[in-house]
């Protein structure tokens, strides 16, 4: 369940019910919303229950007493004003409500990390995800043409992301813009609730397919463990509302035994007439790893046969 609690006032009925409406349709946020239309439904709330952010309008502002609801309000918690930033008083941190509302929710969430009132990357709640990895000998069109077409089939039963992480993936040609993970790494790494931001700005969609790709720079793959990944990528299932993930492992597993573990299946590409000194490699370091489970996750395919279909 979530552990902190933001109570948002707009005296408009429409206003608040589209708000409620929009989170309670979010899965995975860190926090839960009481809204009120009704200044002292408010204050008693205030009096009696846990609030750890008031957002407000700034239409509450003409509202007689509203100073007193004000003061009751900090001296229990953080306030914020969703207002236009032109119009908006000093005296409280300004939420622009003309943003988009996944762009509010990050506002939310920055707020109440800033008040450690929320754990770094805390995922109670958060389903469980099925990761398919794929993993190729250099043959980059036909992985990700494969990759798109299982993403697919996934998704005509249950939501896909395809996660490519690639340098260069070149996706400009399947009519989608390239898209950087930098920034969704970052603000993991740091605890922030941009992180919701940057996932929105980064998601690109191929047909039913849900998109994310690597940055030009992979230093910042560096900067993930193997628990962090797992956690990562939860995150993301949860704001893409998927409940399966392809993985084209790519150049950011410096330990391949890291991407293995996070996957239920994985499928090896490679040339039946040109990668066979490779494959054996490859078997030999999977059974130096002594895991039988690992071993029994992997299926080879030819390249030739991919390309056919």
């Amino acid at each position: 369940m979530p552990g902190c609690v933001c109570a948002v006032f707009d005296d408009s009925i429409d206003h608040i019910n589209r708000f409620l409406g929009y989170i309670n349709k979010k899965r995975g946020l860190l926090f839960e919303v009481a809204g009120f239309t009704d200044q002292e439904a408010l204050n008693d709330f205030l009096d009696k229950e846990r609030a750890d952010l008031l957002l407000f309008s700034e239409s509450g502002l003409n509202l007689p007493d509203f100073e007193n609801t004000l003061r009751l309000a900090e001296e229990k918690c953080e306030v914020a004003m969703l207002a236009d930033p032109k119009t908006a008083t000093e005296r409280y941190r300004c939420i622009n409500r003309y943003r988009s509302m996944e762009d509010i929710i990050s506002e939310i969430t920055e707020i109440l990390k800033e008040d450690e009132k929320l754990e770094d990357n805390c995922l109670e709640g958060i389903r469980s995800v099925e990761i398919t990895g794929i993993y190729s000998f250099g043959h980059l069109d036909e992985a990700e043409r494969f990759a798109l077409d299982i993403s697919k089939e996934m998704s005509d039963q249950k939501r896909a992301l395809y996660l490519n992480l690639n340098r260069f993936s070149g996706y400009s040609g399947y009519g989608a813009d390239e898209t950087d993970l930098s920034d969704v790494i970052y603000y993991f790494k740091t605890g922030s609730g941009k992180i919701r931001g940057a996932m929105s700005s980064a998601r690109k969609r191929i047909g039913s397919v849900e998109v994310l790709t690597a940055s030009e720079n992979l230093e910042d793959m560096d900067l993930l463990d193997a628990d962090e990944w797992r956690r990562l990528l939860r995150v993301l299932s949860d704001y893409f509302e998927v409940e399966r993930i392809v993985l084209e492992f790519g150049e950011a597993f410096r330990d391949l035994k890291n991407a293995i573990g996070l996957c239920s299946r994985i499928y090896l590409l490679a040339d039946s007439k040109t990668d066979m000194k490779r494959v054996e490699a490859f078997r030999r370091y999977i059974g130096g790893l002594h895991d039988p489970v690992m071993a029994e996750k992997i299926t080879e395919l030819d390249v030739g046969k991919v390309k056919e279909t």
